[in-house]
């Protein structure tokens, strides 16, 4: 494990917290463009509208799908890199995880 001089290790805190933000801001723009398509080409209705993992229906067309799965992969990659972040400042990741359930 690479040694960081105490203020790298608060600025990757401070990017930590950020990125999980951004993850939040993430989250519901891939919301609001599954709800968007969803009025434009119908959804499988009732609790499971979004029927395939990502969120997204099978008719729908693949340019759709595609936005829908690459909105997601950028919201998975921003946590991931948050995590990393607050471990490479020498924090837990069960801390993280509170952090995280506390802001999304």
């Amino acid at each position: 494990m690479k040694k960081y001089t105490y203020s790298q290790k608060i600025v990757f805190l401070i990017k930590s917290e950020s990125l999980l933000h951004h993850a939040k801001n993430l989250s519901r723009a891939s919301s609001t463009l599954r709800k968007c398509f969803a009025d434009q080409f119908g959804d499988a209705g009732g609790l499971n509208r979004f029927p395939i993992s990502g969120g997204i229906c099978e008719h729908w067309p693949e340019w759709a799908k595609n936005e829908v799965i690459q909105s997601v992969h950028e919201y998975q990659s921003t946590l991931d890199e948050s995590l990393k972040y607050w471990i490479d400042c020498g924090r837990r990741v069960y801390t993280w995880r509170k952090l995280k359930d506390s802001i999304l």
